[in-house]
């Protein structure tokens, strides 16, 4: 199974398995080494991602804090940092209640 990172130089995406998990890839795109996350993280993304494959479409609504906009965003970036597409402030998404 292979798990899709970016790289931060180029923005190029790279595959790696949970075998690379720790390790540090050379990118194609640009020949800079890419640290890969470990082993707890890569299966972290790989949840993310089968989540949003999934087609989790349940949207929270909250506010952004600079221009008090009500914004529907998706459940899953809840705890995430997110951009208002209003006035562009970045601010933490709250997270989900228990």
């Amino acid at each position: 199974m292979s798990i899709a990172i970016q790289c931060r130089s180029c923005k190029n995406q790279l595959q790696v398995t949970l075998k690379q998990a720790g390790k540090r890839v050379r990118c194609p795109g640009c020949q800079e080494t890419v640290n890969v996350p470990y082993e707890a993280d890569l299966e972290e993304i790989q949840r993310a991602a089968e989540a949003a494959l999934a087609g989790s479409t349940e949207k929270i609504k909250i506010r952004c804090p600079g221009c008090k906009k009500v914004l529907q965003i998706s459940a899953a970036s809840a705890g995430k940092a997110v951009k208002c597409p209003g006035c562009t402030k970045i601010f933490k998404v709250p997270a989900a209640k228990a």
